[in-house]
């Protein structure tokens, strides 16, 4: 049996341009380009990348967005969409690497630096907009195949081709995938966030909230 390794298959920067889709209209940068080349990754994100809307995308925790060529296939092969990457504006296309699997704080190392998963991505409306069907907004929900945040551990580059090195993780703590059923379907699984370590502040915030519901 042959093992193929967890590749980079392109790196993708953008900056944000004015989105507009049924009466809303905001920056994003979820257009992103490929970078030929090794670009540098540092705590606030990929060198020329930023974020049209700084608030809710991008920061530490969400420093790189990464996205897998399997991925792109399912949706592809198994619900007959068009799509190729970049279109749901990852940083990092790759493959081989089944991302729902990480779990919070889980390193990998890629090229010189070193990058620890934090958050499933959550879609919102632009996602809807680039593809032309506010449904499918709903629709990439319901496939939960969400793509992965990141956060730079340690500063370096990277570039396509570069081999993918997850480190052993030591939590027996949720996966991403387990994450992203917990934010979109499990709700009463919320308090399983409060004292994870290494997940997202804002995702600390709503899992307090949500427990303390009535």
């Amino acid at each position: 049996m042959i093992f193929m390794a967890a590749t980079v298959v392109s790196v993708q920067v953008g900056q944000p341009k004015w989105l507009s889709w049924k009466g809303r209209s905001e920056p994003s940068a979820i257009a992103k380009s490929r970078v030929e080349g090794r670009v540098r990754a540092t705590a606030e994100g990929l060198a020329g990348d930023r974020q049209g809307d700084p608030i809710h995308h991008g920061g530490q925790f969400q420093a790189v967005y990464a996205y897998s060529l399997e991925d792109y296939a399912w949706w592809q092969e198994a619900q007959g969409v068009e799509v190729e990457p970049p279109l749901f504006g990852e940083n990092l296309t790759i493959s081989q690497l089944d991302l729902r699997s990480l779990r919070v704080g889980q390193r990998m190392r890629i090229g010189t630096a070193t990058l620890a998963a934090t958050v499933p991505r959550i879609p919102c409306w632009k996602l809807g907009a680039v593809m032309g069907d506010q449904g499918f907004v709903e629709r990439f929900r319901g496939a939960g195949r969400p793509g992965a945040y990141f956060r730079v551990v340690e500063e370096g580059e990277i570039g396509a081709d570069d081999e993918i090195m997850l480190e052993p993780t030591v939590s027996a703590g949720p996966t991403l995938s387990d994450l992203f059923r917990i934010r979109t379907s499990e709700l009463h699984r919320a308090s399983e966030l409060l004292e994870l370590p290494g997940l997202h502040p804002s995702w600390q915030t709503w899992a307090a909230r949500v427990t303390a519901a009535p």
